[in-house]
């Protein structure tokens, strides 16, 4: 049987490289260890006798490893300590404690003698059994004389500061009181550059305690090459006798990054010589996240007007379109072959208003048709289409709370996002089996959490109905969470639309919050906020057929684009009515001043060159015309009327518009 497992083991490569890779470690370790010259570290048995000896032991203590091995440890004390059993409590301590410090004077095997700082630590078996001792000595004779030539530093400050008045001291009092207190971090070093005096703040950027730190050099503390550059930069103040200012980034003892503005400067003595160098660093770590956000706010704010922009005159062509498409729809047969056509047509067409429209939900002026909907039923008239549109391998749950409250919100913006983080997540989980959670809720939000939770996405207190998009894929980066929400930034292939951008745009249109959790190998979930509203669901209206409203006079059209000029008057036509057209609001007043008594409606373009469909609102209703006035616009209904509430309005008209939405405006504005 023995036989059968030594060859089970030969022939097991993962067991030959496993043990191979643990013995390779522990040379790593030993070497290591040996060749560490800063610190005595050796091993003692359970009597205290040496067992192991590096060669920062062999340079601090002066034995050969062959000269002391088997002797006991109590030779590095002075006799008195011996006498008194000092190396029997040292061991008796670190046996029931685990671990034993201690400071004090040890002897070298010339005889000379050094200030140490000793850490003892036992080591047991598994089963408990003391097995010896690990010991680790540090010379800490330079720091104690640093701290003695500060005492003295300190000592000479006070005798002068007895032999100057009492205005004097008081002076050199506060500024001793700055330095401690002050949220800077302050130092001052000698001309060798270790350090003489520090304050708390100090300690906290180099992410030491000061008795690590005084006596000191940056050399000494801290690891390449941040340690040469500082000295560096401390000599060249030295060298050119001025002040130098800096930005700098530290790590603090809790792992935060901070960023600092570094000052330095000479210290000089009453000769005029420079003695040593000061330094005082201010935290700016705030206020360089504050001036990124900001950056990144003017930034995301242009690419919204840029989109904006876009996507309104992208809604101006698809308006014409549709509009002749309609027109074209009206003048054949229904069964004729280029009706089909026409109709594949029009299909396109309406996907690229949906284009247009998440353009727009990105710059914050979605097409939103804002009614109470109950996000349960919206999820649930979703999840065959969820299914469908991810990969076979992944399982899609839902946890629907029943007592979640209505919303104000968008269905097809409200689908959008659903489908948009359903897809994301599977894609997350790619073709590896996965899990996918959609789940609402309720929850009370205070303002500290909104803002805590939500920074930069403004909402007011109250009742939320919660959205969470679940999955158990890849997880993202710190860095990548980030960026999730920058326009076009992707970390998979293009032609998915704009993504999270979109989305957090159409969640900032119905006033509601984002929020993305994730840690890479666990998944990423999201969470939405919406405010809740008491008000009833409406009814869902039924689809109208095409019904041609007939009428007469004349009809002002008030746009900046041709092609919808002369959709609109191709429509009217064939509703009977005359059509006057204008490309802007000043030749729209001067049209209507020419035609007012024949005139009976305007349809009015919110955005126009030269006199906006503002502006000509106020123009008319300032000489005291009363025609009604339908506006019309690819914006946000909402915010486009904003400027006109309480001014009598007509209708509004939204672009990209169909036929029957061009005549049902009409109809209902005449009416």
């Amino acid at each position: 049987m023995v036989n059968l497992f030594q060859k089970l083991f030969a022939d097991s490569p993962a067991l030959r490289a496993e043990t191979e890779k643990r013995r390779q470690l522990q040379e790593r370790f030993q070497l290591f260890i040996e060749q560490v010259k800063d610190y005595a570290i050796f091993m003692l048995d359970p009597q205290g006798r040496v067992a192991s000896w590096n060669q920062g032991a062999q340079r601090l203590k002066g034995y050969e490893a062959g000269d002391i091995l088997g002797r006991h440890f109590s030779c590095f004390y002075e006799p008195g300590d011996v006498a008194a059993g000092l190396p029997a409590q040292v061991l008796a301590l670190a046996e029931e404690y685990g671990t034993c410090q201690q400071e004090g004077w040890r002897v070298r095997e010339d005889g000379s003698r050094f200030l140490a700082h000793v850490v003892v630590t036992a080591l047991r078996d598994p089963g408990g059994a003391l097995t010896g001792f690990v010991k680790i000595t540090r010379d800490i004779t330079m720091q104690k004389d640093a701290e003695a030539r500060m005492a003295s530093f300190a000592r000479e400050l006070e005798e002068s500061a007895a032999a100057s008045d009492r205005g004097l001291r008081g002076s050199e009092a506060r500024l001793q009181g700055f330095v401690r207190h002050a949220t800077a971090a302050i130092a001052f070093k000698d001309g060798e550059g270790r350090y003489l005096l520090i304050n708390p703040a100090m300690e906290a950027l180099l992410a030491l305690p000061a008795e690590r730190i005084l006596g000191r050099t940056d050399l000494e503390l801290l690891p390449e090459p941040r340690g040469g550059e500082v000295a560096l930069l401390d000599r060249k103040v030295l060298g050119a006798a001025q002040a130098v200012e800096v930005e700098e980034r530290w790590t603090h003892g809790d792992g935060s990054v901070h960023d600092y503005l570094a000052q330095k400067f000479p210290l000089v003595d009453a000769e005029g010589r420079n003695w040593g160098i000061g330094a005082i660093c201010t935290d700016i770590t705030e206020r360089k996240r504050a001036e990124q956000a900001r950056l990144q706010s003017q930034k995301l704010e242009s690419l919204g007007v840029l989109s904006g922009g876009i996507a309104h005159d992208f809604n101006n062509l698809l308006g014409a379109i549709l509009g002749n498409l309609g027109l074209a729809q009206m003048e054949i047969s229904p069964t004729a072959s280029a009706s089909t056509r026409l109709k594949t047509i029009e299909s396109l067409v309406v996907k690229a208003t949906n284009l247009t429209r998440q353009m727009l939900a990105y710059s914050g002026r979605g097409t939103f048709e804002i009614k109470p909907i109950h996000l349960n039923v919206l999820v649930e008239e979703m999840t065959h289409l969820l299914t469908i549109s991810i990969s076979k391998k992944v399982t899609m749950r839902y946890s629907l709370d029943r007592t979640v409250p209505l919303i104000q919100a968008d269905a097809s913006q409200l689908q959008q996002v659903v489908m948009n983080l359903v897809i994301n997540a599977s894609d997350a989980i790619g073709d590896n089996p996965g899990t996918i959670t959609v789940r609402t809720g309720v929850m009370s939000a205070d303002a500290d959490y909104l803002e805590r939770t939500f920074q930069s996405q403004p909402m007011a207190p109250g009742t939320f109905v919660t959205l969470e998009v679940a999955d158990d894929g890849s997880g993202m980066s710190p860095e990548t969470q980030k960026r999730i929400f920058e326009p076009f930034f992707t970390t998979k292939f293009s032609g998915r639309g704009l993504g999270l951008s979109a989305i957090q745009g159409i969640i900032k249109g119905h006033g509601g919050g984002i929020r993305v959790y994730s840690e890479v190998g666990k998944g990423t979930t999201f969470k939405l906020l919406f405010p809740a509203t008491s008000a009833p669901a409406g009814a869902q209206p039924g689809p109208e057929a095409l019904q041609l409203f007939h009428g007469a006079g004349t009809i002002l059209v008030v746009d900046d684009e041709e092609s919808i000029r002369t959709m609109a008057a191709g429509i009217l036509t064939q509703m009977g009515f005359d059509a006057l057209l204008a490309a802007d609001g000043m030749e729209a007043l001067m049209l209507y001043e020419t035609h007012k008594a024949d005139i009976r409606l305007i349809i009015l373009d919110l955005t126009m060159p030269h006199m906006d469909g503002a502006e000509a609102f106020a123009a008319l209703r300032a000489r005291g015309h009363a025609t009604p006035v339908v506006l019309s616009s690819g914006f946000n209904e909402s915010e486009a009327v904003t400027r006109f509430r309480g001014e009598g309005l007509a209708g509004f008209l939204q672009k990209p518009y169909r036929v029957q939405s061009f005549i049902q405006a009409v109809k209902a504005a005449l009416e």
